[in-house]
């Protein structure tokens, strides 16, 4: 059974308020009694109650990071679960993390349930693609402070600039003398009704059509009919790979693309970066499965941080809207790109 302050203030032979409000940090007490009943209350097993807390005082210390149940709805990279950890140790904070059944967001009154029952002083939304429209309401109709992370939104949010990063891997090719230069597609973003996929597909595909056409490129794109499943890259890319007319430089927006094509190559007998220059996008230096790809990595620590930071923001004024807050990832030259091969 639980120790009540009632208990401890009978322990010590204080008043209940007495302890209640040395427990609590409150008033003017000298340091010899102060000492006196926070022992006792850790002697006898006291824990206080942060529900009650929380009413008294309006605040919970304590912030909830939403996720989709579906991991690939909302991928958390584990650095970017650090930086958020890590602001809310300095503040005093904890968190919780709140997995939300897609199923059941079509019901309306599932979320604001849910949602009421974690006790949380604000939001962290790491739901990242295919939002369901409920919990879009919800934040915005509820006083509850959100900031929505890796999603584009008009104000609350923080991610990468994910069309620069398009842009800024073309333009480092092009800066290297190509101008054969293709962009890999295994998901279909040129397919319009492919709205689950992740924004950043679209903009890294627009970056790359600025720089291209900057220089009056041609810009081959290379795509299947429909997704590529993991386990046919391979044969997929060897169709394009082994063709004479192939690009001398490719944009690949994912590791996990960069990957197939990189093995591919070494299995025709070609040449990474010579016969063929590679340029990604990573999440950390893990993703890169110890190759030595040319990337530009996503700031996923900065980002929990800022997030975070901007959360705390919005739990002082909540009614404020905070503009979007863009990230600039880092480049890492790698070894998978360098200048063309003349053509003799």
């Amino acid at each position: 059974m639980a120790v009540t302050i009632k208990q401890i203030a009978e322990h010590v032979g204080a008043s209940a308020s007495t302890v209640s409000h040395i427990l609590n940090n409150r008033g003017q007490y000298n340091a010899k009694t102060k000492a006196r009943i926070k022992q006792a209350a850790s002697d006898l097993g006291y824990r206080p109650n942060r529900f009650a807390q929380g009413i008294r005082k309006g605040r919970f210390d304590c912030i909830s990071l939403i996720l989709a149940h579906c991991p690939t709805l909302s991928h958390l990279p584990s650095q970017r679960l650090a930086g958020i950890q890590d602001v809310l140790l300095d503040n005093g904070i904890h968190l919780v993390n709140s997995k939300l059944p897609e199923p059941q967001l079509e019901n309306k009154d599932y979320i604001p349930s849910i949602l009421r029952e974690l006790m949380s002083d604000g939001l962290l939304i790491n739901y990242n693609t295919d939002i369901p429209s409920t919990l879009t309401q919800f934040v915005e109709q509820s006083n509850l402070p959100a900031v929505w992370i890796n999603s584009k939104q008009d104000a609350d949010c923080v991610r990468p600039n994910d069309r620069e990063i398009g842009y800024q891997m073309t333009r480092h090719l092009i800066k290297m003398g190509h101008r054969d230069i293709a962009f890999l597609d295994y998901h279909g973003v040129l397919n319009e009704s492919r709205v689950w996929l992740h924004y950043s597909a679209f903009d890294h595909l627009e970056g790359y059509r600025q720089a291209m056409e900057e220089e009056y490129l041609a810009m081959p794109l290379i795509h299947g009919d429909s997704e590529v499943r993991p386990e046919d890259k391979i044969d997929f890319t060897r169709q394009w790979l082994c063709k004479p007319d192939r690009p001398t430089a490719l944009v690949v927006p994912e590791v996990a693309d960069a990957i197939p094509v990189y093995v591919t190559a070494l299995l025709e007998g070609l040449s990474v970066p010579g016969d063929l220059s590679l340029i990604t996008v990573a999440s950390n230096q893990l993703d890169l499965s110890g190759l030595p790809f040319t990337n530009f990595t996503i700031p996923n620590y900065e980002m929990g941080q800022a997030a975070t930071f901007m959360l705390l923001k919005k739990i002082k004024e909540p009614a404020k809207k905070i503009e979007p807050l863009v990230i600039e990832a880092a480049f890492f030259p790698g070894g998978t790109c360098t200048p063309p091969t003349p053509k003799f």
